[in-house]
């Protein structure tokens, strides 16, 4: 995956728009290949475990609860258009962030 965020990052410069990097991620050969996969075992919750597939649609979630709250106010930036590897990272070490937000947001995952 680290190679696909390398491959699309134009500039260098370490942020890449999370749709684009997604896209890329999905159509990806290699990473299809385990996109079924087990890849974060949740600490809040025993015994739950989100396959690499999951994971994606979170971080497209993300993105997308970011934007709704965002359309509220009239000059507003949607931070989460854009991610960086470290970003990326961080949704496969600790989900508690993002289960709230669900939660907040009356989502189910």
């Amino acid at each position: 995956m680290k190679e696909v965020f390398e491959r699309i990052d134009k500039y260098s410069d370490q942020i890449l728009k999370r749709s684009d990097f997604l896209m890329a991620l999905r159509t990806d050969e290699r990473v299809v290949d385990f996109i079924d996969v087990d890849a974060v075992k949740l600490a809040t919750e025993k015994h739950k475990v989100l396959t690499l597939d999951q994971v994606l649609i979170e971080m497209e979630l993300d993105e997308t609860y970011e934007m709704t709250l965002q359309s509220k106010k009239a000059e507003a930036i949607n931070h989460r258009q854009f991610i960086t590897w470290r970003e990326f990272t961080t949704y496969f070490e600790d989900y508690r962030d993002i289960k709230e937000r669900n939660r907040k947001a009356g989502l189910n995952t």
